[in-house]
């Protein structure tokens, strides 16, 4: 199914129209920024504070004990997106490859199952109480994928 979309043309001298054009730049400012200043900022900060080597432990790419609260690979996921959808309008090679080595070790970390959350696949007899007996016991505060 198709949807057309209904719109209305504004007169070329409309002051309409140029606040728009001044929102559309304003717009794509911020997500060049986004993309080339916020996003690698963000990932900056989860690798400082341990949750992108929490990946790298699942995998077995590194030794050493979960970091963070339990639920720490959210907060990757969450940047994670921001940066695809980010992507899609501000393309950045870099980004784009630390992506890409990123989902790598998300993929490595998985388990045979395709379960994924560091803070059982690491410490799985040290797990967090919060984090529930099992997987998928405590989905109300878990953020088991």
């Amino acid at each position: 199914m198709t949807h057309e979309r209904k719109t209305t043309r504004l007169p070329d001298s409309s002051p309409a129209i140029h606040r728009c054009r001044d929102c559309r730049q304003v717009l794509e400012k911020a997500h060049r920024h986004g993309v080339n200043i916020t996003i690698p900022y963000d990932f900056e900060k989860c690798e400082e504070t341990g949750r992108i080597d929490n990946f790298a432990k699942a995998a077995g790419l590194m030794d050493g004990a979960h970091q963070g609260i339990y639920y720490n690979d959210s907060d990757v996921f969450k940047v994670v997106q921001g940066a695809a959808y980010a992507l899609q309008i501000s393309p950045n090679t870099e980004l784009e490859t630390y992506l890409d080595k990123l989902i790598d070790k998300f993929a490595a970390a998985q388990e045979a199952d395709g379960y994924l959350y560091t803070a059982r696949s690491i410490d799985g007899d040290e797990v967090d109480e919060r984090c529930g007996p099992e997987r998928w016991s405590n989905l109300a505060v878990n953020h088991e994928l």
